[in-house]
């Protein structure tokens, strides 16, 4: 059922108990909020705007930083300049158009070159997408060439880069410093002793089509994996209660959740967010990172920067006072 924006939602809150004026300008989606000094709109009183969707949310965020780091290649050239980890990674250009534009070396041949060079399986995306959207692994050139082109029905450029198995977990931070951390935990499916894998499947992705996401594929490790280690197939019928991990990606969109979160931190992580201040000065923003399990339990590669994160989960965990609290500041900072 459709709801104004979380973000939306409590900026309105908090701006009406701070004594602003505040004025709904979309009423069909609720998308765009006015927030401003009482009586003073459009005179000398400053005016800010608070957006959902694909307009920028956070409005001390520069929107010229905000929109860099929507494309994931930027983001990954910009931290890689300031020492920062990220995935190895290569943007490919999935159509034809604009050739002439951009130098040699980026297309899909590339891409594939680059993957192999890599080893598979890798991981690949849309540079500018969100929500996890055909955002996956692939396990060799063929299902490579396959999703470029399911990714090109929608974007016109990819990211292919290693894959990186392990703990993800998110940083929300505001002028560098950290305001709560969390686990990014994937959907699962729960039986109920009727329905077959095949069919809590098919549940599973249309809810995500009702989201406008793509169905997950059936091919992918973390669902094979899972078969594998409890003997099942598809036509297996899992019993009531029981689990199965059956998606790569731990976006709340499709059903992801969280733990161990918390509003304490290391000093790494605190350090993490100063250093990616100082590199962007993107003032409000969540960091999405992975810790290997390969590597150092401490050892995080950032994943993407994300300037308008809507904090949904915040939310689902019942943390609606420090959600107020984080638009509290935003406003009051924005005005000051």
């Amino acid at each position: 059922m459709f709801k104004p924006p979380l973000n939306i939602r409590y900026a309105e809150k908090v701006a009406t108990e701070l004594g602003f004026s505040v004025e709904q300008l979309d009423p069909f989606s609720g998308y765009i909020l006015r927030v401003s000094q009482v009586g003073k709109v459009g005179k000398a009183g400053k005016t800010v705007f608070v957006g959902a969707g694909n307009v920028s949310g956070f409005p001390i965020n520069s929107v010229s930083i905000a929109n860099l780091v929507t494309d994931k290649a930027h983001t990954h050239d910009l931290l890689r300049a300031e020492g920062i980890a990220t995935p190895k990674s290569r943007i490919v250009f999935l159509l034809d158009g604009f050739a002439d534009l951009r130098p040699a070396g980026f297309d899909r041949d590339d891409g594939e070159a680059f993957a192999t060079e890599l080893g598979f399986p890798v991981f690949v995306k849309p540079n500018r997408g969100a929500r996890g959207r055909y955002a996956r692994s692939v396990k060799d050139a063929g299902g490579l060439r396959a999703h470029f082109d399911l990714i090109a029905r929608d974007y016109d450029t990819a990211i292919v880069q290693e894959y990186l198995p392990g703990r993800e977990a998110r940083l929300f931070a505001i002028d560098g410093k950290p305001k709560f951390y969390y686990e990014r935990v994937p959907a699962v499916l729960t039986g109920d002793g009727s329905r077959s894998v095949e069919a809590l499947l098919d549940a599973a992705d249309a809810f995500a089509h009702r989201q406008g996401l793509p169905a997950q594929s059936r091919d992918n490790p973390v669902l094979t994996n899972t078969l594998g280690r409890r003997g099942y197939t598809l036509t297996s019928i899992p019993a009531p209660g029981e689990t199965l991990a059956y998606c790569e990606i731990p976006n709340a969109s499709v059903g992801g959740s969280s733990n161990s979160f918390r509003t304490t931190f290391l000093a790494e992580e605190e350090a993490l967010c100063a250093r990616i201040f100082e590199a962007t000065h993107l003032r409000a923003c969540a960091i999405d990172l992975v810790y290997p399990r390969d590597r150092p339990c401490d050892d995080a590669f950032v994943i993407e920067i994300n300037a308008n994160p809507a904090l949904t989960t915040l939310e689902t965990i019942g943390e609606t006072t420090l959600l107020e609290d984080i638009w509290r500041e935003i406003l009051i900072k924005a005005f000051e």
